[in-house]
């Protein structure tokens, strides 16, 4: 802390953060070079153009003065951190475990003065509340044997109303993640405050909800935003994916279970540059680093599409290969081998800057013996087939998993 005092226990970082695997939101200022980059790809007629879609047909025209962030917003999980440095009342600095740092700056809760609340417990109990301006640095570290928190993450499955399952640990109302949390409603005028700890499954119905507990009975609750209007949706972390949230009204059930055993500090590795294979509707496939969408280029940052009801996040680092499709959207295929057909943002659209690829091949000495890199090529989206992450060789598409 700024005044001296050392403060070491777990974290409940904007109330709805509390595990490794929970992602911190910021924004990240987009380096200047990056914009040079796609600035003189454009002005050498790599593209980019902008599309629009109506009833089947895509209409695509040049822009004269392209638009291109400055700063973007970003999610790292926070297994990924090694150390957090607040620098005024809304930015601070990251270290990641690879050792690199960047700055962020919270436009919402998660960073500065905006933040709901972070609150330090060293085990079972309230903890204390801290003051993002009175933190001097935070170190983060592995939770030592035999120590445990206040309460347990919640977890389960949540049934949206496409009837799809989605299984991971929840964050109720994107505020409540423990079972000591409460769930607030009326019954019958009355005011409930149940723990989560105590409730079986919620169903959305009417303008509330059915909660059942595990003693067997069950409570129609409505009237507060945990139970109807006003509720922010369920957002569910799922280790080897990201991230999926689900609105109220496309909720159907959540079912709570037994709380796995989540990912380990150790886990998580900082991060690395993205790397693979991209191959343009011309056939051409060029290997070497990637920078997707213009400005995404670690495996620790995510990927946004939505499918169905659902809005997805998935980290870089669990994708196996990512394939346009011709009208709209991407097939993206986790490493795992699901496939999730992805619409709706940025990342996965006629929206996308472009692809960037820097070759591994052909690098030339240059003066003082250093090693002259061969430039980033751009791959506008219209140009852009499917692309396969990892260190790969050309080898035939099936073997590549790409769908």
């Amino acid at each position: 802390m700024t005044d001296g005092q050392t403060h070491e226990g777990f974290l409940r970082w904007d109330r709805n953060e509390g595990s490794w695997f929970d992602i911190l939101d910021a924004w990240k200022e987009i380096p200047e070079d990056v914009y040079d980059v796609w600035r003189e790809a454009w002005n050498a007629g790599a593209g980019p153009t902008r599309t629009v879609e109506l009833q089947g047909y895509r209409i695509t025209w040049e822009e004269d003065d392209p638009e291109f962030p400055r700063s973007s917003l970003i999610g790292i999980r926070f297994g990924h951190l090694a150390a957090l440095t607040p620098l005024d009342d809304v930015r601070a600095e990251i270290t990641l475990k690879s050792g690199r740092s960047l700055t962020l700056e919270g436009r919402s809760s998660d960073l500065g003065w905006g933040m709901r609340g972070l609150t330090i417990a060293d085990g079972p109990g309230e903890g204390r509340e801290l003051e993002f301006e009175d933190i001097r640095t935070i170190q983060f570290g592995p939770v030592p044997v035999g120590r445990r928190g206040q309460g347990q993450r919640l977890y389960g499955a949540v049934l949206d109303r496409s009837g799809v399952e989605t299984r991971g640990f929840l964050a109720w109302d994107l505020d409540e993640i423990l079972t000591t949390d409460v769930l607030d409603g009326y019954e019958d005028g009355r005011d409930r405050e149940l723990p989560f700890g105590d409730i079986v499954t919620i169903e959305r119905h009417l303008g509330g909800a059915n909660v059942t507990l595990r003693s067997g009975r069950t409570l129609y609750l409505r009237g507060t935003n945990d139970v109807g209007r006003g509720h922010r949706g369920v957002q569910v972390s799922v280790p080897d994916l990201g991230s999926v949230e689900v609105e109220w009204d496309d909720l159907q059930r959540v079912s709570f279970e037994a709380t796995p055993e989540g990912l380990a500090y150790e886990a998580f590795d900082g991060g690395r540059p993205l790397r693979g294979m991209i191959r343009t509707q011309a056939g051409e496939e060029l290997a070497g680093r990637i920078r997707w969408n213009g400005h995404v280029e670690e495996t620790w940052e995510f990927l946004e599409g939505m499918q169905d009801h659902r809005l997805y996040r998935i980290e870089f680092g669990h994708i196996r290969s990512i394939q346009r499709n011709d009208l709209s959207g991407a097939r993206v295929v986790l490493k795992d081998g699901r496939a999730l057909d992805l619409d709706a943002r940025a990342d996965v659209t006629w929206d996308n800057r472009g692809v960037f690829v820097r070759p591994d091949a052909d690098k030339t000495e240059g003066e003082g013996g250093t090693l002259n890199e061969p430039p980033w090529r751009l791959v506008p989206w219209e140009d852009f087939a499917e692309a396969w992450f990892g260190d790969l060789q050309p080898v035939d598409r099936a073997e590549r998993g790409g769908g």
